[in-house]
Parts: structure tokens; C-alpha cells; sequence
């Protein structure tokens, strides 16, 4: 979630999840929530890999930033990137493949949410 901490929210500053919430059902869904699927299968550390793609998308990609909040080293940031790209399919660095991994990781928290 964009701002945990918040106990009143607006959809102004949660549009995107809101509007991608209409996507439970179909063959769409199914696609746009297959990168992080194939992470969640694949992340043999306790959820790490995923945590790290999570951390990323609250530090809207940047590295040094993603990196301190991690409490890691930026060389290791790199390499958790190359194998969540590796591991999703998805190219980190070109903006429609990290849009979808966006869209992924949003589609497949809210599936939790409303699962919980």
C-alpha cells in the first residue's frame, strides 16, 4: 500500500488500485498478475525478492533510495533487480515492463487484501 500509516484515504491518492480493483476476474487479471505470481513461487527467502520489488515501487525506482530503506548495499539492490527481472520476465528498465510489474504487484496485494 502506498500510505500504510494513513487512517483516512482518498481515492485521489490511491486512483490506480482503485480503478485496477474492477480486475478480480478473467483471463486479463490472470495475465497482468503473472510476473509477481511467477515471484512469489520462485522467492525461496522468505518473501525477500518480493519485499525488495515492494520497497522499489514505494521509492518510485530509485536505486540509492530503495537501497538505504532496504538497509543493503546498492551492488546487492542490482542484483536482487536483475533476478526479479530474470525470475518475472519483465525488464526492470524499460517503463512498459515496469508498469506491468506495477500493475502485478498491485493486482496481486489487493487479491491478498481481499482475500484476508
Amino acid at each position: 500500500m502506498r500510505k500504510p500509516a494513513q487512517q483516512l484515504l482518498s481515492y485521489y491518492d490511491l486512483a490506480l488500485p482503485v480503478l485496477l480493483s474492477g480486475l478480480n476476474s478473467g483471463w486479463q487479471a490472470e495475465q497482468l498478475r503473472l510476473p509477481v505470481a511467477r515471484l512469489q513461487m520462485h522467492d525461496k527467502n522468505n518473501g525477500l525478492l518480493l519485499r525488495t520489488l515492494e520497497v522499489w515501487f514505494e521509492h518510485n525506482a530509485h536505486l540509492a533510495a530503495t537501497a538505504d530503506a532496504l538497509h543493503i548495499h546498492r551492488n546487492t539492490l542490482d542484483y536482487r533487480l536483475r533476478r526479479i527481472g530474470e525470475i518475472t520476465d519483465p525488464d526492470t528498465g524499460m517503463i512498459e515492463d515496469r508498469l506491468l510489474l506495477y500493475v502485478s504487484s498491485l493486482l496481486v496485494n489487493s487479491a491478498v487484501a481481499c482475500v484476508a
